[in-house]
């Protein structure tokens, strides 16, 4: 038997109180009584009765006074009890709400079992346990105010696409019971032991959680399938999400399963006069349904069937063609369903825009050979049919003041020469109002002192200090393929040349300034490309030119075209510089994802879903400026937001997919199995085989209703006996000589 507040056994003290009552002795009182003989004689009997009285009493009362401590106290016998039964405790349920739990296996979701088993769990559970429930979509987390309200928040969990591992939930977990203020601590996860839900820096950080005095224990119950039969498509890969008309858009992904099959891969498109949006209603509305039902009827644009080698994976190619300007959105989707509908979708989102407005201004020794640059923009092959991404300008140096004023997108100052404090702050206010400025030094620049003014300083990411001359030759190489100058280029990158185009002469540059970064840099370590934000623009310098013509004495070979990554190193600065790149079209399911749109005002944009897995309420937008902030946590589809007043072609589109590392269903290897194991958490398959619940914690019998009724029935009893013990005799008058005297005149009185 233990108790369940054991601090109310410190009451036990008044049981001194009958005690002290028993050994008071009041004064004696002098009772004047005829018969003294007979009182001496019946004394001693007297004294024993009173003396066995008194026990009783004092018997009685400490009995009270003691099941009245022990009722408060809370005592519980029961074979599990010395375990278990505990009032000082909690249990936390840890529940993986990730995608993969919607694995489907006789009809029964992997999260479906992980919710029956916490269910029978809190069934095993004592009445008297702290319980929280616990998931991986993040929020608020606290212990339930009772056992009904824990059933309800375990019913209404769902999956959610921008879920957080479940390893990082039962950190939220460790961090809810450090902050409990009670003894026994349990957390019982239930998961489908998916290596992606488990981190190696996230499993390094529960280890240090469980070394820790007083750390929860950790129970994981495996509700996954060891060998789970499904097929895949990886993340999807779109080139270029910005396009032009008339350009072709490339789709890469990845396509894989279980054993040897055949699978057809189907390329659906919306295009932008064909678009039927539907806006995102009430889950009792549009209920939650497998992705491509939420999709308008239509005829797959390609099918391709792709043979997968077993267990492995093969590559998918697609591409379509965009010819009207607007919003192209469609589905990359795997023929039938499987087990696990989450991976069988992938979308995308293209937007094709009008030619961007780009000036270049060169000094008047340059304009001619301006072209160079001019034909990597923009081709006079595509510029006569209307293919291109940029409607390109030229126009002198010295006009440049006048011309900031036109509209333009993006500046281009090829190998410029020194420019003056007056078009500097002109420069300034243009890039700060969102326009894209790129500076190509080279052998106009003149004197590095006349660049050491502090309008240039302002927005420039360097300025230029001496020229570097390589007789032999170097090469620029960038530092990293993350950056989206580069991204295009990251699947290649083993393989670009980039020492065909060697460089012979670059600027030297000062430090870069602390809000501009280095994005390139030549093979002998000095800077080639810097970039800078300023403002809502971008500036990037280039410290060797693009306009030299290829012949003894040039700064470098750019214009050779022995090096193809020159050209898409071109085309991408300008495709960055001019906020084509900003327009982002692809975003993964998150907590929370921020949409630029333009013009939005004070009306409030709505939510408007083309294609993907209904949500499973409502989305409300905030806006805040130009800036639309959406909760993506349940997203997975093709989205567009509606804006009052604006025309269906310019409505912002975007894209949400659920990473392919999140459907992953590889289970975790036996190393990090053994790893946890070590650190002293439990894993199994049921709850039934978990040692701590195993025999359920029910069969223990409260006591202290019990305990309460006896201390009532004592005090009952105490009350009676004290009653019967010391009831007073009926008294005798006695009377005296008068009186006696006066009682025959009185009667005789009344005769008469």
């Amino acid at each position: 038997m233990v108790f369940l507040q054991p601090w109310m056994l410190l009451a036990s003290i008044f049981l001194a109180v009958p005690i002290l009552l028993h050994f008071w002795r009041r004064r004696p009182v002098r009772i004047i009584f005829p018969a003294i003989q007979f009182l001496q004689q019946r004394q001693h009997a007297t004294r024993r009765s009173l003396r066995l009285r008194e026990i009783l009493l004092l018997i009685a009362r400490m009995l009270a006074v003691l099941c009245l401590v022990i009722g408060f106290a809370r005592p519980v016998w029961g074979p599990q009890t010395a375990q278990t039964a505990v009032g000082d405790s909690a249990v936390v349920l840890v529940l993986d709400t990730s995608v993969r739990m919607d694995y489907l296996v006789e009809g029964r979701t992997r999260l479906d079992d992980a919710k029956e088993a916490a269910r029978q769990l809190l069934a095993r559970l004592s009445p008297s346990r702290q319980v929280a429930v616990v998931d991986c979509r993040g929020g608020p987390v606290g212990f339930e105010a009772d056992r009904a309200s824990a059933l309800a928040k375990l019913g209404a969990l769902r999956t959610a696409p921008g879920s957080m591992p479940v390893g990082a939930a039962v950190l939220r977990a460790c961090q809810l019971t450090q902050a409990a203020s009670v003894r026994g601590k349990d957390i019982v996860v239930f998961t489908d032991l998916a290596a992606a839900g488990w981190p190696s820096e996230i499993v390094v950080a529960i280890e240090r959680q469980l070394s820790t005095q007083g750390a929860p224990r950790l129970w994981v119950v495996d509700v996954g399938i060891p060998h789970p039969h499904n097929w895949w498509l990886g993340d999807l890969e779109v080139v270029p999400e910005v396009a032009a008309p008339g350009q072709p858009v490339r789709l890469r992904t990845v396509v894989g399963g279980t054993g040897q099959k055949s699978v057809a891969i189907e390329l659906y498109v919306d295009e932008p006069e064909k678009s039927a949006t539907t806006e995102v209603k009430a889950p009792e509305l549009a209920p939650r349904v497998s992705p491509g039902e939420a999709r308008s009827e239509g005829t797959p644009r390609i099918v391709n069937t792709i043979d997968i080698p077993p267990e492995g994976s093969a590559a998918v190619d697609l591409g379509f063609t965009v010819k009207e300007q607007g919003a192209y959105q469609g589905v990359v989707k795997l023929a039938g369903l499987d087990g696990l509908y989450w991976d069988n979708e992938r979308y995308f989102t293209v937007v094709v825009r009008p030619p961007q407005r780009v000036l270049i201004v060169a000094p008047a020794p340059v304009i001619e050979n301006s072209v160079y640059i001019r034909n990597m923009l923009a081709p006079e092959s595509l510029v006569s049919v209307g293919h291109v991404r940029f409607d390109c300008h030229l126009t002198d140096q010295s006009r440049l003041g006048d011309e900031l004023a036109h509209g333009w997108v993006g500046i281009a100052l090829l190998d410029p020469q020194p420019i003056e404090d007056e078009t500097a702050k002109k420069l300034l206010g243009f890039v700060e109002k969102g326009g894209g400025l790129v500076v190509l030094l080279g052998s106009q620049a003149g004197d590095p002192v006349r660049w050491q003014s502090e309008a240039l300083k302002r927005f420039l990411p360097a300025v230029p200090l001496r020229q570097a001359r390589v007789p032999e030759g170097t090469y620029a190489r960038p530092e990293s393929y993350q950056h989206p100058i580069f991204r295009p280029l990251a699947r290649y990158a083993d393989k670009l040349p980039w020492e065909l185009a060697p460089v012979f002469r670059y600027w030297q540059v000062s430090l870069p300034t602390t809000d501009s970064q280095v994005l390139m840099t030549f093979a002998d370590g000095g800077a080639a490309l810097l970039e800078r934000k300023v403002g809502r623009g971008r500036v990037l310098l280039l410290t060797t030119p693009v306009s030299d013509p290829p012949r003894s004495g040039a700064w470098n070979l750019f214009t050779a075209g022995e090096c193809w990554p020159i050209l898409a190193m071109i085309q991408q600065i300008f495709v960055y510089a001019t906020a084509a790149e900003r327009e982002t079209v692809s975003f993964w399911s998150s907590p929370r994802l921020a949409l630029d749109v333009d013009g939005a005002g004070s009306a409030l944009p709505r939510l408007l879903q083309r294609a993907g897995v209904r949500p499973h309420g409502p989305v409300v937008l905030e806006q805040r400026g130009e800036i639309v902030e959406i909760p993506a946590i349940d997203l997975a589809g093709n989205y567009m937001v509606e804006i009052p007043g604006h025309q269906s072609q310019s409505m912002p589109a975007f894209s949400v997919n659920v990473p392919a590392s999140q459907t992953d269903l590889t289970r975790v290897d036996e190393g990090l199995l053994s790893k946890l194991q070590k650190a002293g958490v439990w894993v199994g398959h049921s709850v039934e085989a978990l040692p701590a619940f195993a025999g359920g914690e029910q069969t223990g019998v409260e006591l202290s209703g019990y305990f309460l009724l006896a201390a009532l029935l004592f005090f009952l009893g105490e009350l009676l006996l004290s009653n019967l013990f010391y009831r007073q005799p009926k008294m005798v008058p006695v009377l005296t000589q008068p009186q006696r005297a006066a009682e025959p005149l009185a009667g005789a009185g009344s005769a008469r």
